[in-house]
């Protein structure tokens, strides 16, 4: 299985679990030319940009410590653009959340990261 496919496959996956735990889902795999964000939400006060990583077994590290500052830096980049084309979430609070998937084990991590700027 393409590694394109598989990434396809988790990220509707965590969709799932995200759903099942509340969150309502506005964007899957959203793209700008600062970045991609894999998936917005919303739950209660907060605008949520979710980062899905998958690892099929640990060999190589777990998924959750999978994401680079450069990684960090573009989906605060991408969310700020986000925000700035939908005013309507400005009263929500910004939150960076990262759903982990190593095996079968599913890991959502509210607020996983703050806000990186390129300054």
């Amino acid at each position: 299985m393409n590694k394109r496919r598989i990434g396809t496959e988790s990220e509707i996956q965590a969709g799932k679990f995200l759903s099942d735990a509340g969150y309502n889902i506005l964007e899957n795999n959203f793209y700008s030319r600062f970045g991609e964000i894999d998936i917005i939400a919303v739950k209660e006060q907060f605008i949520c940009f979710i980062e899905v990583k998958y690892r099929k077994t640990k060999t190589h590290g777990d998924a959750e410590s999978a994401i680079s500052m450069l990684k960090m830096k573009k989906i605060c980049r991408t969310a700020e653009y986000y925000l700035y084309l939908n005013r309507k979430y400005d009263k929500y609070q910004m939150r960076f959340d990262v759903v982990a998937i190593n095996g079968n084990d599913i890991t959502l991590y509210e607020n996983a990261f703050p806000f990186v700027s390129f300054n």
